[in-house]
């Protein structure tokens, strides 16, 4: 005896299959929104670190030219995720050009200051992100 199949009975099959490939989508569309926000947010936390790391060589250079005004920039090493460096050079009676750099993750950033001296602490008479 065969039975007889009532008209409609593969409909809640069809909307199962749609809802699943639904809940799939939304699942992939998070996950890929997920990771583009975690991307996005490494990026940032470098380029900050990457800032500041620039920021503490300028400010360690313009310390230590205080203390020295003979005082020719440091070598690279390392400071907290990355590698500070700086070279300072006389460009006249009390004026100093400062090249200070920092590397994070393959990047650099190096800052180039004009100072000058003679005061109770070194004047950054200008300043600009090289690269």
């Amino acid at each position: 005896m065969r039975r007889r199949l009532r008209r409609g009975s593969g409909h809640a099959l069809a909307i199962a299959l749609v809802v699943l490939v639904l809940v799939g989508a939304a699942g992939t569309a998070i996950a890929v929104t997920l990771q583009l926000e975690t991307r996005t947010s490494l990026q940032e936390s470098r380029r900050i670190r990457l800032a500041a790391l620039g920021d503490a060589a300028l400010a360690e250079a313009l310390a230590e030219l205080a203390r020295d005004p003979g005082f020719r920039g440091a070598p690279e090493r390392r400071l907290d995720h990355g590698t500070i460096s700086s070279r300072v050079e006389t460009l006249g009676l009390n004026r100093y050009a400062i090249e200070a750099t920092a590397v994070v993750s393959g990047r650099r950033q190096t800052i180039s200051a004009e100072v000058a001296t003679g005061g109770p602490a070194p004047r950054v008479m200008s300043w600009r992100i090289v690269r």
